[in-house]
């Protein structure tokens, strides 16, 4: 008999609700939210792993941050997953039609809890790879995935490094990162700009210290003097002017993306007082979120980052394009992207066969699988990530066109909800191929 299953939600670090449920059974549910007594409309929610007719079903891992402050990210990045498998599946699936469906769990908020979790699904299950690794405790089940001999590809920027057997990082080695961004100033932010200051966040997260590392590095040389900052020196009134395009070029941040967002937004919630630099930031924070949330500096196109995707690029397009039609109000992102990207992956490392040997030999050096990614791992150091990147803007409506409502023109943006991305550098940037990839700080 049909009974009501009711649970209290709870506000998560990222602004989500969410709470645990245990259903008698899988299928499509009727979910409905209840606010001081008023229910909303009611939505089909598909739970459990899907099934198909024919061959048993394989499954793709995912174990992602669903909770707390990665959840918005991870939320898109496994719907860019879920996309790159539909279509897979739509061509025909696998070794002899078996269809690929996402088994996705929550990270558990902590790395170890992540690392348990794989390692129960990879005993439990069928599964043919972790592809949706995505979240700052992602790290823990890269590891346990390697440690178990299955494939991980991670494509989100948020997971901790790891290398391993069978570990494939799509999203970029923050030391390329960091030389990359260098590579942009001196190429171009510093041709126009009256001060050859710049300023660098330094978080002590071995992420940011690599990435730093690689900024140095790329700034050597340069007639740029590099100047550290602390995570507090951008708060409040007086951290607004470390963004002032006449004491600095440029400003490299990093850290908890709320609370940046709200630093970056005191220097000016609709409109600047004075010209800003340019503010970049790591992969792992730049988003659309998150621009939003930083303010004017934000609308003005100053806060931007190296990106290891491309949303310009024909498979890109694809992405975009079938976001909205599939799924109806939604909006592609960048991490939605990433995890699109990372099916595609799958999808090439399973041409010679679905055995881990085999998937391992075939992306150890891939064909090109997806014009969105600039440039995949090294084969010397799969683990370590993308060597490769493009900076990219937002670019919005100017705000002096008319409204619709006086007779405007209407427009609809793609990655937001009146702009897009820009790419504002030209040829990829990183560090040079011929040169050794330096060192994880945990491998000496």
């Amino acid at each position: 008999e049909p009974r009501p299953v009711k649970v209290e939600l709870e506000r998560g670090e990222g602004g989500t609700w969410s709470a645990p449920v245990d259903l008698p059974q899988d299928g499509p549910w009727f979910a409905r939210v209840n606010v001081d007594g008023d229910n909303g409309t009611a939505l089909a929610l598909p739970t459990g792993v899907p099934k198909a007719r024919g061959s048993e079903t394989l499954e793709i891992l995912a174990v992602a941050d669903l909770h707390g402050a990665d959840a918005p990210r991870c939320r898109s990045h496994l719907l860019g997953l879920e996309l790159a498998i539909a279509r897979f599946n739509a061509m025909g699936g696998l070794d002899g039609g078996r269809k690929i469906a996402l088994y996705a769990v929550d990270d558990g908020g902590s790395a170890k809890a992540a690392g348990e979790r794989v390692a129960r699904a990879i005993e439990e299950r069928d599964v043919l790879a972790l592809a949706g690794a995505c979240g700052a405790n992602a790290g823990g089940a890269v590891r346990a995935a390697s440690e178990a001999g299955v494939p991980a590809i991670v494509a989100d920027p948020g997971p901790e490094l790891v290398e391993g057997e069978r570990v494939f990082r799509l999203a970029g080695d923050p030391y390329a990162e960091g030389y990359a961004q260098a590579q942009f100033i001196r190429e171009i932010v510093l041709k126009s700009a009256s001060s050859k200051v710049v300023r660098a966040v330094r978080t002590g997260d071995p992420k940011n210290e690599r990435m730093l590392a690689g900024l140095a590095a790329g700034l050597d040389g340069s007639k740029a003097k590099l100047e550290e900052l602390q995570p507090e020196d951008l708060e409040g009134p007086e951290g607004g002017g470390q963004f002032d395009v006449t004491k600095a070029a440029a400003v490299v941040i990093d850290g908890e993306p709320a609370k940046l967002a709200s630093n970056l937004r005191t220097v000016g919630a609709t409109r600047l007082n004075f010209a800003a630099p340019v503010v970049l930031t790591p992969s792992d924070v730049l988003s659309e979120p998150f621009v939003t949330a930083s303010g004017s500096i934000g609308r003005v196109g100053a806060v931007q980052g190296a990106s290891e995707v491309v949303p310009e690029a024909a498979i890109a397009q694809v992405y975009t394009r079938a976001v909205p039609a599939l799924f109806p109000g939604e909006r592609p992102s960048l991490d939605g992207l990433r995890g699109y990207v990372a099916g595609l992956a799958l999808e090439e490392g399973v041409k010679d066969g679905i055995e881990p040997d085999r998937i391992e030999a075939r992306l150890l050096k891939p064909a090109p699988f997806a014009d969105a990614l600039i440039a995949p791992w090294r084969a010397d150091a799969t683990g370590v990530g993308a060597q490769r990147f493009v900076v990219l803007s937002p670019s919005f409506l100017p705000q002096t066109l008319v409204p619709t409502s006086a007779g405007g023109s209407a427009y609809d943006g793609t990655y937001f909800t009146d702009g897009a991305w820009t790419r504002v550098s030209g040829d990829p940037l990183g560090p040079p191929l011929e040169k050794p990839v330096p060192p994880l700080a945990d491998a000496g």
